[in-house]
């Protein structure tokens, strides 16, 4: 599923792409106004794309986390400080040269991107309940059909 707006995108080509898919560049630049709508595309997608990585990566790290201790009754018992591993703190997922956390990607990097639908959606994968008010995890990746 491809959540972004394209319409604006696919209005300034077909003002400065001509049939022969030649680019107008000179007009473009000087449309001070084209050139923001083009770069406003071009954050949402980046946004778009960051925040289906984050989501999927969340839910992977918790996947693999659960799958290191199973069989458990619950992620909670893997949360001790004194044995163990505490799965929010160290479960690392590498990321060009940054390790993340689990807790750094919910509280650095999705929250701060305003995404809530994730945390809500992946209790039946974090906390092993069934009943959370909300769906159960998909059957794939976040952003496909």
């Amino acid at each position: 599923m491809d959540d972004a707006d394209h319409l604006a995108y696919d209005t300034l080509l077909s003002k400065y792409v001509d049939r022969d898919g030649y680019v107008d560049y000179a007009a473009w630049k000087k449309s001070t106004a084209d050139r923001q709508v083009l770069r406003g595309y071009l954050e949402h997608l980046s946004r778009d794309a960051q925040l289906k990585f984050w989501i999927n990566a969340y839910n992977a790290v918790t996947l693999e986390g659960i799958l290191q201790v199973y069989p458990t009754s619950s992620i909670r018992n893997h949360t001790a400080k004194l044995f163990g591993y505490n799965i929010w703190k160290e479960l690392p997922l590498r990321v060009g040269h940054e390790t993340y956390s689990l807790d750094q990607m919910e509280h650095e990097i999705l929250r701060k991107m305003g995404e809530r639908r994730f945390i809500l959606r992946s209790c039946v994968l974090r906390w092993g309940v069934r009943n959370c008010g909300t769906k159960p995890i998909r059957r794939a990746k976040f952003g496909s059909n």
